[in-house]
C-alpha cells in the first residue's frame, strides 16, 4: 500500500477539549479507504493511545501517536501560548510524551481548557524523540510573527 495521505492531526472521543470520533469506527473507515497509517493526537490527553495502538495492530494499520497542546512561552513582559502537535518517533519520544502529558494534568484545571498549557521550559527538557508541528495561520502566534516579518522570534520559538 502506497500512502497518498496520512492524517497527522486527529481527535477521538478521548480528547479532553474536542473530538467525537470513536476509535473503532475510525479504523473501519481507514480500512475502507485503504489508508495504511493514521495518527491520534487528542487535545491534552493520551488516554486513548493504548486502545488506538492495539486496534491499529489488529487491523494492520500503522499507528502514529501524539497530542495537541498549548505551549506557554514568555518573552519579556509578553506572555503567549502556541498550539503545537507533538508526534512520537521512538520510545524516548513516547516516554517524553507521557511526562509532558502528566505535567500538563498536574499543572492545569481541566474545567478551564482555554487557559491550559505546558511550560516552554518543559518542552525544552522533554523534546527528544518528538516531532513538533507548529500551527501556521494568520491567527497563530507564529503566523502573526511571519506577517510582521519577525523571523528571529519564530526561530527562537521553534529552534530550541
Amino acid at each position: 500500500m502506497n500512502p497518498k495521505f496520512i492524517h497527522l492531526n486527529l481527535h477521538s472521543d478521548y480528547s479532553i477539549r474536542d473530538g467525537l470520533c470513536k476509535i473503532d469506527l475510525l479504523l473501519e473507515k481507514v480500512l475502507k479507504f485503504n489508508i495504511c497509517c493514521i495518527s491520534l493526537t487528542d487535545f491534552y490527553s493520551i488516554s486513548g493511545i493504548i486502545k488506538f495502538i492495539n486496534k491499529c495492530y489488529f487491523y494492520g494499520i500503522k499507528p502514529v501517536i501524539g497530542i495537541d497542546i498549548f505551549i506557554y512561552y514568555k518573552k519579556g513582559i509578553n506572555k503567549e501560548s502556541h498550539l503545537v502537535t507533538l508526534l512520537v518517533i521512538n520510545e524516548i519520544g513516547y516516554k517524553n510524551l507521557m511526562k509532558l502529558s502528566s505535567k500538563f494534568l498536574i499543572l492545569n484545571n481541566i474545567s478551564n481548557l482555554d487557559k491550559n498549557f505546558i511550560y516552554y521550559k518543559d518542552i525544552i527538557k522533554y523534546n527528544e524523540g518528538l516531532i513538533f508541528l507548529f500551527y501556521f495561520d494568520k491567527n497563530s502566534c507564529i503566523g502573526k510573527y511571519y506577517i510582521f516579518n519577525n523571523l528571529d522570534l519564530i526561530k527562537k520559538i521553534v529552534l530550541f
